[in-house]
């Protein structure tokens, strides 16, 4: 048996039928969230600059650094399981800055319109959690609980084992933009690839989920880790890692390539992505 094979370069032969074609964006220069309320756009202003900067831009470090922050907090995955659960976070804080802002602060704006991560949470939870570093790891967690709630055929996934492709393509959230999952092997690898760098060209971050090969173990063989494309310029691919909460710069050769990437977090094969839909996308 090839000690190289992935799970993911079988199933699109073993079921044609799961696997999907992946959509690439309309033909517009880039996009943008939703228009801020007087509120946000208030709060936003008594924010020093810094701070300002992270609820802005959350995929982009600050100069001379490569780590993503909330506050003073490396914006790092929670614990071993929840690198997913990160990425989540990350996408859908920098679609929405209402979720930035309470990330970065604790504030909240938008009442009853507030971020759908946060629907149903207590304000006394909320108001509980004492930094940002701890406001990170509770969305964390709620984002493991949404996705993983029914992805298992209806049932609860395990919590050991992470989050999904699926589950994680349920909840996932950019502005208005909304995801699919499709596998990264077989014949539509390279279709996959370039839907991929058309997204993350035009601005929208793109969850992928890297894992190993046979020549690491059975278990390494499906997908173990997600990383996030934040965008694309040329042939530069940046890519956050949550186990660090670095911003790395590769190429599409390298994340194909099947050597270990600290871009992956030590892993060495592309398995999974989250490719927006097309017709959920607000244009600028």
């Amino acid at each position: 048996m090839r000690s190289d094979l992935r799970l993911t370069s079988v199933l699109p032969h073993l079921l044609p039928w799961w696997t999907r074609v992946a959509e690439h964006p309309p033909r517009v220069a880039a996009f943008r969230r939703p228009h801020e309320s007087p509120a946000l756009e208030a709060a936003l202003a008594r924010l020093p600059a810094q701070a300002r900067a992270r609820v802005l831009h959350p995929l982009v470090p600050a100069p001379g650094t490569r780590e993503l922050r909330w506050g003073s907090a490396v914006a790092r995955q929670h614990d071993g399981t929840t690198c997913g659960s990160a990425v989540l976070a990350m996408t859908a804080a920098a679609g929405d800055l209402r979720l930035a802002l309470w990330l970065e602060t604790g504030e909240r704006c938008g009442g009853r319109t507030g971020p759908v991560e946060l629907t149903g949470v207590a304000a006394t939870t909320l108001d509980g959690l004492g930094d940002a570093e701890a406001r990170f790891a509770f969305l964390q967690r709620r984002l493991k609980t949404m996705s993983n709630g029914r992805a298992a055929a209806g049932l609860p996934w395990p919590a050991a084992l992470g989050t999904p492709p699926w589950g994680a393509a349920r909840v996932a959230r950019w502005g208005a933009v909304r995801y699919r999952h499709a596998i990264v092997g077989g014949p539509r690898q390279s279709d996959v690839l370039a839907a991929v760098a058309s997204w993350g060209q035009a601005g929208v971050p793109v969850p992928l989920f890297a894992g190993g090969d046979l020549a690491r173990g059975v278990a390494t063989a499906v997908p173990r880790h997600v990383v996030l494309v934040t965008g694309v310029v040329g042939p530069v691919w940046s890519v956050y890692e949550p186990s660090s909460g670095a911003v790395h710069e590769v190429t599409r050769g390298e994340l194909v390539a099947g050597g270990r990437l600290a871009a992956l977090g030590g892993w060495n094969h592309l398995a999974w992505a989250l490719v927006p839909r097309a017709g959920a996308a607000v244009a600028a």
